[in-house]
């Protein structure tokens, strides 16, 4: 309804960076974790032994619905802006809305390459759920635009 909802609703996205969620743990040394000062073992053979006994990569690495639910928080923000009275607060928590989508898009683009790229609050039964997949650099483009 306002600037207010609008901060409330995007102050929770801050949630998804690695180092909120290390912060509120007791893991606070897994912020080193890939860096030059730290690698963990896990996390080389978690990337490396991917494949399964059957020789294939798996489909999803459960990483996709993740970046699903994360793109369509920010879509129902921007989708509904609509309904909002436009000022400059107003427009500072759409801009991180902005962000929230392209950094989930290109973390998403970087995992899978190309993918589908929505850009409005899906429901169940909504005919882009079954999109076919945008090109990287067609993506790339729309998370800069973004």
């Amino acid at each position: 309804n306002n600037a207010a909802d609008v901060k409330n609703y995007v102050n929770n996205m801050y949630k998804q960076f690695p180092q909120y969620r290390y912060q509120h743990s007791a893991h606070n040394a897994q912020l080193e974790n890939g860096s030059d000062l730290m690698i963990n073992a896990t996390n080389i053979t978690g990337s490396l032994n991917k494949i399964g006994a059957s020789g294939l990569a798996p489909v999803d690495d459960g990483t996709w619905n993740g970046y699903w639910s994360r793109i369509r928080n920010a879509n129902f923000v921007l989708n509904n802006q609509g309904k909002l009275t436009l000022d400059d607060a107003t427009n500072h928590y759409l801009g991180e809305a902005y962000f929230f989508r392209a950094y989930n898009y290109f973390n998403f683009l970087v995992a899978y390459g190309d993918l589908p790229y929505i850009t409005k609050t899906l429901n169940t039964d909504s005919e882009e759920l079954f999109s076919a997949r945008e090109s990287r650099y067609e993506v790339a483009k729309k998370i800069i635009a973004d």
